[in-house]
C-alpha cells in the first residue's frame, strides 16, 4: 500500500517534470513495486531525468547496463556512458564501478562509448565536467 500511495504521488510530481518523482516512479516501475512492472517505461522514466542531469538516474541506467537487467541484456557501452556521467556530475563512488569496468572492456568499446556519450550530450544539452 505504501509503494503504491509513493508511485501515486511520484506520479503527480513526475507530471510537473519533477527529475527526482521521474527518477523515483521509474524505479517503482522497473521493479514492479506499487504498480505493474514495466521495464520498458522504469527505463523511460529514469531517462528522462538523466537527460536533465539527474544523477541517480544516470547511475541507475549505468547499473541497469552492467547487470544485464534492461531489455536487451548486457550493454557495456551504454553502462559506461551513463556510469560515467554520473560520476562526473558528482557521484564519485561509481570510481570504483567504472574500475571494474573499463578494464573488461575493449578499447574500441571504451572510444564508441565516448562517441555515443558526446552524441547524447550535443542531443540533450547536458552539460557535464571532464573527468579528473
Amino acid at each position: 500500500e505504501d509503494k503504491r500511495q509513493a508511485a501515486y504521488w511520484y506520479r503527480k510530481a513526475a507530471d510537473q517534470e519533477n527529475l527526482g518523482a521521474l527518477y523515483n516512479l521509474g524505479n517503482l516501475y522497473f521493479h514492479g513495486e506499487g504498480v505493474s512492472k514495466d521495464k520498458l517505461k522504469g527505463i523511460g522514466l529514469a531517462e528522462k531525468a538523466a537527460i536533465k542531469g539527474h544523477v541517480s538516474a544516470l547511475a541507475f541506467l549505468g547499473a541497469v547496463y552492467v547487470k544485464g537487467s534492461a531489455p536487451g541484456g548486457r550493454d557495456a557501452v551504454k553502462a559506461w556512458m551513463y556510469l560515467d556521467m554520473a560520476y562526473r556530475l558528482g557521484d564519485k563512488e561509481l570510481a570504483v564501478v567504472l574500475g571494474i569496468l573499463e578494464p573488461k572492456m575493449r578499447p574500441e568499446e571504451i572510444e564508441r562509448a565516448k562517441r555515443q556519450q558526446a552524441q547524447w550530450l550535443k542531443e540533450t544539452g547536458l552539460s557535464v565536467p571532464p573527468r579528473k
